[in-house]
């Protein structure tokens, strides 16, 4: 469903936030759960990935212009 949403409505998806980093032990607290902070950066370098060429574009979500709720 993300995916499809991104694309319909032209916005900067991250499939999946800890991409690298879940099911790997040595990335990951005792909890199974949360990232140690090796895992962390992974996950930021992750999240940077995509976030960084929408901030360097400087572009507002085109939502905000149409005046959607929660936009």
């Amino acid at each position: 469903m993300y995916p499809a949403l991104a694309a319909e409505y032209h916005l900067a998806l991250v499939p999946f936030l800890l991409q690298g980093v879940a099911g790997i032990d040595r990335l990951n607290q005792r909890d199974g759960i949360h990232p140690t902070a090796e895992g962390d950066r992974m996950v930021a370098d992750t999240v940077w990935e995509i976030l960084e060429p929408v901030i360097a574009a400087g572009d507002q979500p085109p939502n905000r212009a149409k005046g959607i709720p929660g936009s």
